[in-house]
């Protein structure tokens, strides 16, 4: 009866995972742990091991949706932006900008729009980081640990997948390494260097808007800086392109537990 149901499941699953939308994510990760209940005892399925593959998967639940609720948040600071700098532009005149007490008000509104904007932005990337991180450590939770290849973090799965991987025989979906790869480009790279642990030297944070009006990107730029020590402006990517990408790799990461089932640790026997 159990395996019987799991079959059915895991088809409708991994049918799901093939052509899978952002909106998607979350469902695929409760087929994945229904699929998994569904061959268990009631002794079992209370038990600890249980829990523990449970939590780990809803970890990568609960900062997907940090991240979501982070999308939306900044989809609203960029449009409360965008309409900050209209309502400034439409203020200008030829004695030149910022003269008035009305320009100066529209000018003040426009930067604190700025700022929560650029704070959506910035924690998209931190969430963000940390959701990689906890994918890795999901993986690891379901296959164990091997030594000398630990994945405790997406830095760590980067380095030591392909020796965990022949450790413990995995199949891997081919562009795997490559969705991770990109992430760390992405997400990790920029997080680390532009925001977390920045040292570019005398920094201005800009921000680049769309012609729309309904894309906007962080500018990381320096000014007054010896040409020697100065380092090149980088660019945030839009949180909806990064968002599309982290859920392209979660289902890919369901993937690679649901093609490799029979060589997890659990035995969800205490």
């Amino acid at each position: 009866m159990h395996a019987s149901l799991r079959g059915v499941n895991a088809k409708t699953a991994d049918a799901r995972i093939a052509h899978s939308t952002p909106n998607d994510v979350m469902k695929i990760i409760d087929d994945l742990i229904e699929s998994e209940r569904s061959l268990l005892t009631s002794a079992q399925f209370t038990g600890s091991q249980f829990a523990g593959f449970t939590l780990s998967w809803r970890a990568v639940e609960r900062y997907h949706t940090f991240l979501t609720m982070i999308s939306q948040r900044e989809a609203t600071a960029t449009e409360a932006m965008s309409q900050g700098l209209q309502a400034l532009r439409d203020t200008l005149s030829s004695r030149g900008p910022y003269q008035t007490e009305e320009q100066r008000c529209r000018l003040d509104e426009l930067s604190k729009a700025t700022n929560v904007l650029h704070l959506e932005i910035e924690s998209f990337y931190l969430f963000a980081k940390i959701l990689l991180d906890t994918v890795a450590r999901a993986i690891e939770k379901y296959f164990g640990q091997a030594r000398g290849c630990s994945l405790d973090s997406h830095h760590d799965l980067l380095r030591n997948f392909e020796k965990y991987t022949a450790l413990k025989k995995l199949i891997v979906p081919t562009d795997f390494i490559e969705k991770a790869t990109r992430l760390r480009k992405d997400v990790s790279d920029f997080r680390d260097q532009e925001i977390a642990h920045s040292k570019r030297r005398n920094k201005i944070t800009g921000t680049a808007l769309a012609k729309d009006g309904r894309r906007a990107t962080l500018i990381a730029t320096s000014t007054i800086v010896r040409p020697e020590r100065l380092k090149l402006q980088a660019s945030s990517i839009h949180v909806g392109e990064l968002m599309s990408a982290v859920e392209d790799y979660i289902a890919c990461a369901i993937k690679i537990v649901r093609t490799n089932r029979g060589k997890t640790i659990f035995t969800f026997a205490d």
